[in-house]
């Protein structure tokens, strides 16, 4: 019986990355996230995050 490899770009590439990376990138998307949601000119996005971004105190609204 002859076993088939199916090969997947999943199985080809390899990324090793420490923990100190993975870390920084997650700090890094998260608050660019949050900072896009915060800070959006979109009427509709901000009417959303209004009381939110009142409540945290530290964020300067108008």
């Amino acid at each position: 019986m002859v076993e088939k490899k199916y090969s997947n770009i999943y199985n080809r590439i390899k990324i090793n990355l420490s923990l100190h990376v993975q870390l920084a990138t997650i700090v890094l998307l998260t608050g660019g996230l949050l900072w896009m949601l915060f800070f959006t000119p979109i009427p509709a996005t901000h009417d959303i995050f209004h009381a939110s971004r009142h409540s945290i105190g530290i964020l300067a609204c108008h």
